[in-house]
């Protein structure tokens, strides 16, 4: 690979590329307030960014970054993709979310390779997330801990009642994002700037537990994958690498066989009494019906599934059901109360389960296989002294983990967020490895 130098320090830096930079910042932190604002500040740092990789010509350099085996995964992940979306029960919601996918990705690529560019344009996306996610993160603690009556702030500025327990449910995936970079932001970043990481490290924990908000497990999850993969980065590391190939052959085993023991004993359609006796104490009975359905949807359809963004449409899905929970009324007596639900109202809320089902055992397999390969990826860059391959690597399994339960894969504002994120990381591995743009 071509190898050339980071340029210096003291070469000025133009208030476009600064400004693309600050964009990147707030997309990720104000998705508090709407997945629409991701798009804008995004597409925004697109207009200054993707002209930059088309001068360049930085598209010849694909083969070199990704390498032999990450690129044909990659390819080959999206070429099955394609075909599933083509086959689809609605091949022009699926494609167009095939495209979209892809266009996130290369914009991804592209944001990579304009950060590597110069590292103050990374310290400028740290500093831009800090100062636009700490009040963010102070008013979402405020809800939490000192009085939820501050949500009649949002209420004012959106014109309609809010459920303060729900409020910022979704953007506290992000913090859990968010936290890691801080932790790397407060190694990183000189002067004054790196106790406002430090702070923002806190406020990311604090906003996380919630308070008297309700919690968001997913986001509690992500941040014990966070801490496992650096648990597991500090295990590996003196081990040769048969060893570390033997182990992760032997946790995805592992890892497979009792997720396929768990799926088979979640309740299925139609819900009936003995169904609905299956119902296990965690995770809540209406995700156990969602994943089960979802499950029977891979097996109805195991080489192509639906098609990418698609399972809600099957006739199924909209079939209704009545479980129900016990819940205490204002005498404090415990009383069934029976509900009114979809087998599947959006989404999986399980991305292993949503790839399966809507590009098919194979679409999953060659998506694990990417993803492996970019981990591993990252691991080597960690080993060789990147700081930032190890920020890389947490992150991806804060993502990932953290999606096993929450949100539809395919939700823009989610994989832009992650994706942003890495790019960040992969850019500063880039700079630390020598390695400019």
């Amino acid at each position: 690979m071509e190898q050339t130098t980071i340029p210096a320090l003291h070469a000025p830096l133009s208030w476009v590329d600064k400004t693309a930079a600050v964009f990147l910042g707030l997309a990720v932190t104000t998705v508090a307030f709407g997945p629409a604002l991701v798009g804008v500040f995004l597409g925004l740092a697109a207009l200054i960014i993707l002209p930059r990789f088309v001068q360049r010509r930085l598209w010849a350099r694909i083969p070199a970054d990704f390498g032999k085996s990450l690129g044909l995964a990659i390819i080959a992940t999206f070429a099955w993709w394609l075909v599933c979306s083509l086959v689809s029960i609605d091949p022009g919601r699926a494609f167009s979310t095939w495209a979209r996918t892809v266009g996130l990705v290369f914009l991804a690529y592209s944001i990579t390779h304009f950060l590597a560019c110069d590292r103050r344009l990374i310290d400028w996306f740290l500093k831009a997330v800090i100062v636009a996610g700490m009040p963010i993160l102070l008013y979402l603690v405020a809800i939490g801990f000192v009085d939820v009556g501050f949500i009649a702030l949002m209420e004012w500025v959106k014109g309609h009642s809010l459920d303060a327990g729900l409020f910022g449910k979704g953007f506290r995936s992000v913090i859990s994002c968010i936290l890691p970079v801080m932790v790397w932001a407060a190694f990183r970043l000189r002067g004054g700037w790196r106790i406002p990481a430090v702070v923002m490290v806190v406020l990311s924990g604090l906003a996380i537990y919630a308070g008297d908000a309700q919690m968001s497990r997913s986001a509690v999850a992500g941040v014990a994958a966070g801490l496992a993969a650096v648990l597991l980065l500090v295990a590996f590391r003196p081990l040769p690498q048969v060893a570390r190939r033997a182990i992760v052959v032997i946790g995805i085993v592992a890892v497979t066989v009792g997720g396929l023991v768990f799926l088979d004993k979640l309740p299925r359609p139609p819900m009936t009494g003995r169904e609905l006796a299956r119902v296990m104490p965690l995770p809540d009975a209406h995700r156990q019906v969602i994943w089960g359905f979802a499950e029977d949807q891979v097996k109805k359809r195991p080489v192509f599934g639906t098609g990418m963004n698609t399972i809600n449409l099957t006739p199924e899905a909209q079939k209704r059901h009545h479980p129900f929970r016990w819940l205490e009324n204002t005498s404090g007596e415990t009383v069934k109360t029976v509900l009114d639900l979809e087998y599947l109202p959006s989404h999986p809320h399980n991305w292993v389960l949503e790839v399966a089902a809507e590009n098919g055992v194979p679409g999953l397999v060659l998506m694990l296989a990417a993803i492996l390969l970019l981990l591993g990826r990252f691991m080597q860059a960690a080993y060789s002294g990147a700081r930032a391959g190890w920020v890389a690597f947490v992150v991806t399994a804060v993502f990932f983990v953290g999606s096993l339960a929450n949100f539809s894969f395919w939700s823009v504002w989610w994989q832009a967020s992650f994706l942003i994120f890495l790019a960040v990381a992969w850019a500063a591995t880039r700079q630390e490895e020598g390695r400019a743009a």
